[in-house]
This record gives C-alpha cells, structure tokens and sequence, in this order.
C-alpha cells in the first residue's frame, strides 16, 4: 500500500495517458470523417439524383449499406449522406439512388447487442467478486471469517 501522496499521483500519469491514448485510438478507429457538409454534397449531385424533390417516385428496393467502394467511389454521392442507398424509379427521370436512413431493425439489434454484452459484463463482475472474496476466506484471513455486522443503536440514519 503506497502512502506518500507524491508516488500516488506518479501511479495515477500512465493509467491517465493509457485513458487518452484509448480515446483517440477509438476516434481514429471511428475513421470517415464527414468533412464535406450536407449542403456541399447535395450541390455535387446531379438533377437525375435529386429527382426524387421534384417528380412521383417508386421504391424499387429496400434501404441498403453502402459498400466501401461505393462510400469512396464519387459517382455515388447518396452513399456519402448516410452510408445507405435505396433503388428508386422517378416517373419522368428514370431509375436512380436516393440516400435513405439507418433502417430501424438494425438499430434495433445494435440496441440489443449493447444490451446483451453489458448484462455479461455485468454478471462476470460480480461474479469475480465473490470468487475474489471465497479466495480470500479461504486464506482464513481474519476480516473474512465472519461477516461483520453493526449493532442498530450505532446507525445514523
């Protein structure tokens, strides 16, 4: 047990940078960045892709991930709004793209995984601490022989 407050702080500088440098290996992992905004993309696009503003249209396919290639490829800017592309036929223009949402099933099994890792999270860490506290009893360590308990005229309430 480290008592000089001095060596404490010294301790706490690598777990600080190892925090910082977490966080920006994350952010780098994040990778595309948005630098061109909305309004710079839809400028970009051509009167065909924008059809869909100005004439009926039919969806002629499911909202869908862009590829990679197709994020990076220029000719396909709807892919760079939202990462996802729907097929559509615009009654005078023709067929084209039009970017589209996040579909909400897939938000809904991100939610669910989420949820799902931080129960088993949750359930390994307790379960830790009580393997951590049987250890320690078993080394018949005198603070967990007995579970401790306060007389009820010493608790303030």
């Amino acid at each position: 047990m480290i008592t000089d407050p001095r060596l404490k702080k010294i301790r706490r500088i690598p777990t600080v940078l190892g925090v910082v440098g977490l966080l920006m290996f994350t952010v780098n992992l994040e990778g595309d960045t948005v630098t061109e905004t909305k309004q710079d993309l839809f400028e970009q696009m051509n009167p065909l892709e924008l059809c869909w503003m100005t004439e009926e249209y039919l969806f002629l396919d499911s909202c869908q991930r862009c590829t990679d290639t197709e994020r990076s490829f220029t000719a396909l800017i709807v892919c760079k709004l939202t990462g996802y592309r729907q097929k559509i036929h615009c009654s005078i223009s023709g067929e084209t793209f039009r970017s589209c949402d996040v579909p909400i099933w897939l938000e809904e099994i991100n939610f669910w995984v989420f949820e799902v890792v931080m129960a088993a999270l949750g359930v390994a860490g307790g379960l830790s601490v009580v393997a951590r506290l049987h250890h320690l009893r078993s080394l018949n360590h005198p603070s967990f022989l007995k579970v401790q308990s306060v007389p009820s005229d010493k608790l303030m309430v």
